[in-house]
């Protein structure tokens, strides 16, 4: 099962090597030409082969199959405007401290400061599209470890539910 994980920081980077015990392949799509993340974060996402980064990509589009499940997302080329069709089971947002969300404004429902909203763990309103990261929600908790753990709990719950599987926690 491919999936994708949409940013370029820490969140992003944690998610995606996270996701590799589970997905076939994570597409790591990024506006950018490099990665946001912390040098070792960065440096593991690329020595990991599931992970592929696609950058200078946004997404502009989720695809759904007939029974309304994530099919595909559409990618357009932020330097070039080529557009592409990527077939992903989940997608994953993982934007950063700020809420970078104004590429889902119409597409995802988002609170009055832009953070998204997310229903049971981490759904949207569009089935196999889910939330995950510190764009889903305003993390006012202290502590490094305590941001993290919450953060990645979020990317088990989102991909618990459209696996169905269980997922063990990680103890950072």
């Amino acid at each position: 099962m491919p999936v994708c994980v949409i940013g370029g920081g820490d969140s992003a980077a944690e998610e995606s090597l996270f996701l590799t015990r589970f997905a076939s392949k994570v597409y790591l799509i990024h506006r950018r030409d490099k990665m946001r993340a912390s040098k070792i974060m960065a440096d593991r996402v690329m020595a990991n082969k599931k992970i592929e980064p696609i950058w200078n990509t946004v997404v502009t589009k989720y695809i759904p199959d007939e029974k309304g499940e994530m099919r595909a997302v559409r990618l357009r080329n932020v330097k070039t405007n080529e557009e592409s069709e990527l077939d992903v089971a989940c997608v994953f947002v993982a934007i950063g401290h700020d809420p970078n969300t104004q590429a889902f404004a119409g597409k995802l429902q988002a609170d009055p400061e832009g953070y998204l909203i997310a229903k049971n763990l981490a759904e949207s309103k569009h089935p196999g599209v889910f939330i995950a990261g510190r764009g889903r929600s305003r993390l006012q908790t202290s502590g490094y470890r305590r941001r993290h753990r919450l953060r990645s709990g979020h990317g088990r719950g989102a991909l618990l539910k459209r696996t169905g599987e269980v997922i063990f926690s990680l103890s950072y």
